[in-house]
């Protein structure tokens, strides 16, 4: 994903899980493409999502 355009990447500490960071739908697309191309030339399937940052803290709500 690094070689495609993503702006960092990353690998989940429990599983075969990796991400990587863009700015916007059209770009992530791009990026989707060019790494999917790469991985299925080598024979792999994957299941992908393209999602959106929460970008908010976090929410507690107390209970008494």
């Amino acid at each position: 994903m690094l070689r495609n355009g993503v702006y960092g990447a990353g690998q989940s500490s429990w599983g075969p899980t990796v991400y990587g960071v863009v700015e916007g739908y059209s770009k992530a697309r791009r990026v989707l493409a060019k790494t999917l191309a790469e991985i299925q030339s080598k024979g792999l399937d994957v299941v992908y999502y393209i999602v959106r940052a929460r970008n908010k803290g976090v929410l507690l709500k107390y209970i008494d």
